[in-house]
């Protein structure tokens, strides 16, 4: 697994695409990618899945985003109800038997909030996966 705070994956696709072929893992995690709305469909990291992402609609930057491998099966979970940009935003998949998490806060957030929705969406996925 790999994870990178990026702050904006727009410009830097190639930066990431040479990472990735050189040290190859089946997952990678990104927080403020600064994707817009709609955006993330149409994101394309060589041999990778955009397996689910968290874009912001009302505030620019941030987000969470899990790329796959393509070889590999996974299963997205929803979380969306839970999400709140600024506080709580996050990605969730099911890949064999790991649950994987990428959640971003803004220091701009409620931290109180950001708290109260992790432990909710532990709750989610102890119970739905």
């Amino acid at each position: 697994m790999f994870f990178v705070r990026i702050q904006s994956l727009r410009n830097k696709i190639e930066e990431i695409d040479l990472a990735l072929s050189c040290s190859r893992p089946d997952i990678l995690c990104i927080t403020e990618h600064w994707l817009n709305k709609g955006e993330e469909k149409i994101i394309k990291l060589d041999d990778y899945d955009m397996a689910t992402a968290f874009c912001r609609e009302n505030i620019t930057k941030g987000g969470s985003a899990i790329f796959v491998r393509e070889s590999m099966r996974y299963m997205m979970i929803d979380v969306k109800k839970l999400e709140r940009e600024l506080d709580f935003e996050c990605s969730a998949v099911k890949v064999d038997n790991l649950i994987i998490l990428c959640v971003y806060r803004s220091p701009n957030g409620n931290v109180g909030g950001f708290f109260r929705k992790f432990r909710r969406v532990f709750q989610k996925v102890q119970y739905e996966t």
